[in-house]
């Protein structure tokens, strides 16, 4: 058996806010704001995860208790009616100890702290 410790850092401590799915325009973007413990943005940056092609994270933003997201949608590449979840990683500003960057072939450990929760999306028809 595996047992690990707690960890109240993760403990509801993210949750989307605002009506999902959320609706991208194509050629647009679309803003969401997600709760967030206290210091986030200091310690952690968000990576979208195995996200359909023409979809990106294009820019977070700190704001009063949590981060804004803003998502584009390339038209080019991604089909009107398109839908389902945008996955985004928490991942630590500090690579993760034990990685020596001075020796060969140790490169810093980009360890994932937590997954935010799953954000519906649904690409508009034009």
């Amino acid at each position: 058996m595996v047992t690990g410790q707690d960890r109240p850092f993760l403990l509801n401590a993210f949750k989307v806010l605002g009506a999902t799915p959320v609706k991208i325009s194509p050629g647009s973007s679309a803003h969401v704001r997600v709760s967030t413990p206290g210091n986030f943005s200091e310690r952690f940056r968000l990576e979208l995860n195995n996200a359909p092609e023409g979809i990106s994270l294009e820019s977070v933003s700190p704001v009063p208790g949590g981060v804004e997201m803003v998502f584009a949608c390339d038209a080019s590449k991604v089909a009107a009616g398109t839908s389902g979840n945008l996955i985004c990683d928490v991942i630590p500003k500090i690579p993760i100890a034990g990685a020596n960057p001075k020796k060969p072939g140790s490169a810093p450990r980009r360890g994932i702290e937590a997954t935010l929760p799953a954000i519906p999306f649904k690409v508009l028809d034009y």
